[in-house]
């Protein structure tokens, strides 16, 4: 029977490259499909896992605002607890500043001179012993939770700083009518460099309490005071509470300060605070004192910018819901803040994937189910296509059972050489074979299915009658 079953095959050259062809065809297809969308489901998880949603607090209406808040520290922690509370957020970045602080050199014997309010208030002696500090040369304080942060957001040139809204202001003189072309250049608004002492990095930059307040300050203060790099000072600050009775300098904090670098930007925050001091942010609310201690007082802070967790980017509509729920709330700022969310590549991109992802899996059983009728269908067509081979085997006195087998076998075999083919594609592309595997499986399935009937339907027929049918 396998030599007859060969020799048919043989014979019908067109039939049986017909045949092997759409299967070969199907199991290609089937594989390929497959492997799409596996890989589009890994790209998937891998951009969920690794885009990095950055979001930040901002004033809603940049022309807003709060009285005694004039250098933008406007966000309150109530809204920074709330987020970082939230389980949403990771490498949170806090800024904070205090404009009404200076740095002087140490005293005798390393203790606080005795003049540093004289200094103060740009009473310098006539015999010009010492430098004047006048109040354009208040430096301030400048705090943030995370100094290599801090660096990265004041990375960028001019070019790419101008022209936003918050430059405008900035450097907006109404008296003029226009930019301050001259505070422009004076302020250095460049690319923030630190150049530590030696001995001291970035690590260095970690308050603990009992210890001097490790500070970065600019070249000029450094250079115009006389100040040691590497060596300690004096920081003085006006309490947060009492703006008001700039001239009572009871209401002054003190403390030895580290200085363990000197920065090249004039201009840390804004235009009118230059010459600011860098500080850990917990260490400028230690020498300030807890909130309890100024009750007119609350801190506030300028910046709040953060990540979102991604193993919650699946779900950042909800996520983002949530979160400008918080903002929203009452007394999260001075002013009314908004939440801006840069999620653009995580909604347009892999939505856009998502889609062809949800496409392809709704063709995959569209596709499996036209395999297997078209299977079906051929399996049918080419085997009545046989039918004077089929009534000759029935005149030469084989059964009908054997006769369908063999009508059987024939068509099955020239399938199972084209699956085969097919099956050989995968590995060569590095796909997976086990799920091809699957699908030429039904492929098979339906192509046996149709065998069975076409051969069902060949050999109950007369053999006289299927003589007469003509290919």
């Amino acid at each position: 029977m396998t030599r007859f079953v060969c020799r048919n095959i043989a014979r019908a050259r067109a039939k049986s490259m017909l045949a092997s062809a759409v299967a070969l065809f199907f199991a290609i297809a089937l594989a390929f499909l497959i492997e799409a969308i596996n890989r589009v489901g890994t790209e998937i998880d891998y951009m969920y896992d690794n885009i990095r949603v950055t979001a930040e607090i901002r004033q809603l209406d940049p022309l807003d605002s709060a009285l005694g808040r004039q250098f933008g520290e406007i966000i309150r922690p109530r809204a920074v607890e709330g987020i970082t509370g939230s389980g949403f957020a990771q490498n949170e970045f806090v800024k904070s500043v205090h404009r009404w602080a200076v740095i002087t050199p140490e005293g005798k014997g390393g203790a606080l001179c005795d003049n540093w309010y004289d200094h103060w208030l740009d009473s310098a002696g006539d015999d010009g012993s010492r430098a004047p500090i006048s109040e354009t040369d208040v430096n301030g304080f400048v705090a943030v939770n995370d100094l290599d942060l801090f660096l990265a957001a004041r990375s960028g040139n001019l070019v790419n700083q101008m022209l936003t809204l918050d430059w405008l202001m900035d450097y907006f003189d109404f008296d003029k009518g226009g930019i301050d072309w001259e505070m422009v250049a004076q302020t250095e608004r460049g690319d923030l460099e630190i150049e530590f002492a030696p001995g001291f990095g970035t690590s260095d930059f970690v308050f603990s309490v009992g210890d001097p307040i490790p500070v970065i300050i600019s070249g000029y203060t450094m250079e115009k005071r006389s100040l040691p790099l590497g060596g300690t000072a004096f920081l003085s600050a006006l309490d947060p509470g009492h703006m008001g009775n700039f001239h009572l300098h009871v209401n002054f904090t003190h403390g030895p300060a580290l200085i363990i670098g000197t920065h090249n930007n004039r201009n840390l925050h804004t235009p009118h605070f230059r010459d600011g001091i860098i500080m850990p942010l917990d260490a400028m609310m230690d020498f300030l004192g807890p909130i309890s201690r100024v009750r007119v007082y609350e801190w506030g802070f300028t910046d709040f910018a953060f990540e979102i967790a991604p193993a919650h980017n699946r779900e950042i509509l909800y996520v983002r819901e949530r979160l400008e729920e918080i903002v929203r709330q009452r007394n999260a700022g001075w002013v009314p803040l908004s939440l801006m969310m840069h999620d653009e590549e995580l909604r347009v991109v892999v939505g856009s994937m998502e889609q062809n992802l949800s496409f392809l899996r709704l063709l995959y059983p569209v596709a499996v189910i036209v395999s297997m009728a078209v299977g079906f269908g051929l399996s049918v067509l080419l085997i009545m296509q046989n039918a004077k081979n089929a009534a000759i085997m029935r005149v030469m006195g084989v059964s009908r059972r054997r006769t369908q087998a063999v009508l059987c076998i024939e068509q099955l075999g020239v399938c199972v050489s084209g699956l085969a083919l097919g099956l050989a594609v995968p590995p060569m592309f590095g796909w997976s074979i086990g799920a091809a595997v699957m699908l030429a499986g039904l492929y098979l399935l339906g192509t046996a299915a149709g065998s069975a009937a076409g051969a069902a339907l060949v050999t109950n027929r007369p053999p006289l009658e299927l003589l007469q049918v003509k290919e």
